[in-house]
């Protein structure tokens, strides 16, 4: 590990990818929570550590870790983050469908009733 120590960020690892400087970044906040970034253009001063762009990773160091060994092997993150919205949008479509559905059901079962 790389770990140098700067404004509460920490680099775990640093490599390249297409000759852009890249680092994984841990930033611990005073509360003891941790987030984990994959920063480009990465750069490092006396007092500070900072970058240009960066994909953020919340708490999930392991998922930070595999995206990194894509970054270094020339990937590019934007379409990993494309596929999980379109999940997450199928998702909340078959949901709508399904609430749509039960109140159908609902709506049938209450005129039947009568």
């Amino acid at each position: 590990m790389d770990k140098e120590k700067k404004d509460n960020k920490c680099i775990i690892e640093t490599g390249k990818r297409n000759n852009v400087k890249v680092a994984l970044v841990q930033h611990q906040f005073k509360d003891g929570t941790k987030e984990y970034i994959i920063a480009f253009h990465y750069k490092v001063d006396d007092k500070k550590l900072d970058w240009g762009y960066g994909y953020y990773y919340g708490e999930d160091l392991k998922k930070a870790k595999e995206d990194f060994e894509k970054v270094k092997a020339g990937r590019n993150l934007a379409d990993t983050f494309k596929l999980l919205e379109n999940k997450d949008n199928k998702m909340k479509e078959i949901v709508k469908e399904k609430k749509e559905f039960i109140e159908s059901i609902k709506k049938q079962s209450k005129e039947r009733e009568r």
